[in-house]
């Protein structure tokens, strides 16, 4: 514990932070989300910043808070090294006066425009290439790093004040290292490489399941090419099962899966690169560092 404590003091927060409101902003596997305010010190204005907290830590062992805490460390480790417009900024751990949390919180910027899966209803397609752009660059500059998101799909993408898209949520990111890459967290099933839903119906130990920089690539395909159709992956599967089972047995998104009047123009321009994103060897498809650099 004295070396976690060690750990947990390089990443605090310099003031206070508290949370605004009862209710979450958003919720996710093992946390929630909530809008708060950084008071830096007694003389400046807050500033609303996003705060993340691990669900139900005090009702667990204090073995399993250790685990968190390790995990709460472990995302702190991997966010605190990246710097890219096209990445959510991280501010740092706080004790937030307001949440009863065994643990501290990640803090973030607030993004008032929300995530994609409110912005691109509420603006027009003109934004959608850009936003393609945005979160390839974002991954490219992520995969430089050595870090694998893990889980990519709309609702981990914000948009920042001037609606330039950013990559939030690295709480199943790994930084490529000797020990591996693996993860005991699951990713959204319709943006799921093949391999990775290949091992959870097999006997494998979910905390074996390795994610890598192809899967991510696996997933960039899917998410761009809902952003430019409005489409989530698979939408003519109506269940998260019938679309793993689908790709399970070898399918792929199709042109003719999006009838009339069909996909957009943008859509049609990078289809080649997405089909060659999607395919099932993870050995053959591109690298972010390498064909998407000139976006």
């Amino acid at each position: 514990m004295t070396g976690q404590v060690t750990k947990l003091e390089e990443h605090l927060l310099k003031g206070i932070v508290r949370k605004i409101g009862d209710n979450p902003m958003g919720c996710g596997g093992y946390a929630d989300v909530y809008l708060g305010e950084h008071f830096l010190d007694e003389k400046t204005s807050p500033v609303k910043v996003a705060i993340k907290s691990f669900r139900g830590i005090h009702l667990l062992k204090t073995e399993q808070q250790g685990q968190q805490m390790n995990r709460l460390l472990r995302e702190a480790r991997v966010w605190r090294t990246l710097a890219h417009a096209n990445v959510l900024p991280f501010l740092g751990l706080a004790e937030c006066e307001s949440l009863s949390a065994a643990i501290p919180v990640l803090v973030s910027p607030y993004c008032e425009n929300g995530d994609l899966t409110v912005y691109l209803d509420e603006h027009p397609y003109s934004v959608r290439p850009q936003i393609v752009k945005g979160v390839a660059a974002g991954l490219h500059y992520l995969h430089g790093k050595d870090v694998v998101h893990g889980d990519l799909k709309p609702a981990n993408v914000l948009l920042n004040d001037i609606g330039i898209p950013v990559i939030a949520d690295f709480g199943r990111s790994r930084i490529i290292g000797p020990r591996g890459f693996t993860t005991p967290f699951v990713s959204s099933p319709r943006y799921k490489a093949p391999e990775l839903l290949d091992l959870e119906q097999s006997d494998e130990d979910p905390c074996e399941i390795r994610i890598t920089k192809a899967s991510d690539v696996y997933a960039y395909a899917l998410l761009s090419l809902e952003i430019l159709s409005g489409r989530q992956p698979f939408h003519l599967c109506k269940t998260d099962l019938r679309a793993t089972n689908y790709v399970l047995g070898g399918g792929r998104p199709e042109k003719s899966d999006f009838g009339e009047p069909g996909l957009p123009v943008e859509a049609h321009s990078i289809w080649p690169i997405l089909e060659v994103c999607w395919v099932a060897e993870p050995a053959n498809r591109p690298e972010m560092e390498k064909s998407f650099s000139p976006v």
